[in-house]
């Protein structure tokens, strides 16, 4: 696709501020990850502007938007730039392990296993609840952050 392109001109203009957040405190970068935009994600790592860090609203990360999406490319790129603690918490109480566990997604579970490994981190285990993984967690629907289901589009309710 062609947003890699478009980003690296918009970097380029002296007005643009990709820290900027909306207003549920989301960065583009924010954004590209839950999206799975690997390349986009890739040129606003690179650029360096906007820490990885940087919480939205409900204290999750860009790594966290990533971890509930599916989007394993873009979880690598996260936690090795990042610096995160795999045992960070959203703003629920919920780790990136819960959240593997929560969206079935068994390469971005390894990925946290290799990085404690490497890092000597604790990992704790703190299985998703079985009432809420029996519920599909569908990873092209919008979720809630507060019941982790999985909405569909066609719905005007959230949570």
């Amino acid at each position: 696709s062609g947003h890699e392109a478009v980003v690296k001109i918009l970097l380029g203009n002296a007005g643009v501020q990709p820290t900027r957040k909306d207003r549920l405190g989301r960065t583009a970068l924010f954004l590209a990850s839950r999206m799975g935009h690997h390349n986009v994600v890739r040129v606003l790592l690179a650029d360096g502007r906007t820490p990885p860090e940087a919480k939205d609203w409900r204290g999750s990360t860009s790594l966290f938007a990533a971890v509930r999406n599916g989007h394993a490319e873009v979880a690598e790129l996260l936690l090795h730039a990042a610096g995160t603690a795999i045992e960070d918490q959203d703003g629920f109480g919920r780790t990136l392990i819960w959240w593997a566990r929560r969206t079935g997604n068994s390469r971005v579970l390894q990925l946290f296993v290799q990085q404690a490994e490497r890092t000597s981190s604790p990992t704790h285990d703190n299985a998703a609840p079985p009432e809420t993984v029996s519920a599909p967690f569908i990873h092209q629907s919008a979720w809630c952050d507060a019941c982790t289901l999985s909405i569909s589009e066609s719905c005007s309710y959230s949570c």
